[in-house]
């Protein structure tokens, strides 16, 4: 039966193996959630775009009737500047509505690639959680092995101060 050490050494590696499993596993899953909220925000964004943008189309089209419904109670005729200056306006509410759109979805891409990276995040948590668990279980092994005599693992190698090996190896 190994010494009392031993079997603590054993159990300590498989505990920080473990551990370091489960700490990648709850990063990627914080990590994918923070993408779903992401996805969530990008379509609220195009949602709220387009119905900003469904509003103020309905406040140019009052607008643009308020103007031609003023030129017709003064008698002006919509024709040459005063339809110029109409076509102008409602090119300008296009615009306007189109900016609002635009805006959104720039928004929405932002949260997009957010979710991206997340994801991406989300991946490496986990395979890095797996890289620290083969690590403690090497560094385990390798402390255990140098325990038992192999390989020389519990005598250093002494250096001077310019690196050169000294005796004693």
């Amino acid at each position: 039966m190994a010494d009392p050490i031993t079997i603590l050494g054993i159990v300590g590696t498989l505990v920080s193996a473990v551990g370091a499993i489960q700490q990648g596993q709850a990063a990627a899953a914080s990590a994918r959630a923070n993408a779903q909220i992401a996805e969530r925000n990008a379509t609220v964004a195009r949602a709220s775009a387009a119905q900003d943008a469904e509003a103020k189309d309905r406040e140019n089209r009052i607008r643009l009737g308020a103007i031609a419904a003023g030129y017709g109670a003064s008698g002006v005729s919509l024709a040459g500047t005063p339809l110029d200056v109409l076509a102008d306006s409602a090119r300008q509410a296009e615009l306007d509505r189109q900016t609002i759109v635009y805006k959104g979805e720039l928004r929405a891409l932002g949260f997009s690639d957010s979710a991206a990276m997340d994801r991406a995040q989300a991946k490496n948590a986990k395979r890095a959680g797996y890289f620290k668990a083969g690590s403690a279980l090497l560094s385990g092994a390798s402390s255990l092995y140098g325990n038992f005599g192999g390989g020389g693992a519990g005598t250093p190698i002494r250096t001077d101060a310019a690196g050169r090996i000294l005796g004693g190896v």
